[in-house]
């Protein structure tokens, strides 16, 4: 059975401060696919309320990336999963060591921000 789990926070996502227009999808990967992505995804929806950023987020597990890449906008891992993806890949080392974790979860919000270019 497959580990992955879809999760929108609220309705639709909308930010809490100005919202945006546009969701941004991410995917957060851990090797199960559970408790790493999910405290990952937690700080990400929260940060993202506060930015006005709207998300859908997917939780999976490391051999699952390749099922749900293309529906995306990119990718968040504490896994080793590499760069060989079609959608940006980011680092999520900072979210099981500390170290770095506020300016990472900085630097997602802003990645969220951006325009998606498809």
């Amino acid at each position: 059975m497959p580990s992955s789990c879809v999760k929108e926070y609220g309705t639709f996502v909308p930010g809490i401060e100005g919202g945006s227009s546009l969701l941004k999808k991410i995917l957060f990967v851990c090797a199960t696919g559970g408790i790493t992505s999910t405290v990952a995804e937690n700080h990400i929806i929260e940060a993202c309320k506060k930015g006005g950023v709207d998300v859908k987020t997917i939780r999976c597990s490391a051999p699952e990336v390749r099922s749900f890449v293309d529906d995306v906008d990119f990718i968040v891992s504490t896994a080793a999963i590499g760069n060989n993806y079609p959608k940006p890949v980011v680092d999520g080392l900072p979210f099981l060591t500390g170290i770095g974790r506020d300016e990472l979860i900085e630097k997602i919000v802003e990645l969220a921000k951006q325009e998606t270019t498809e």
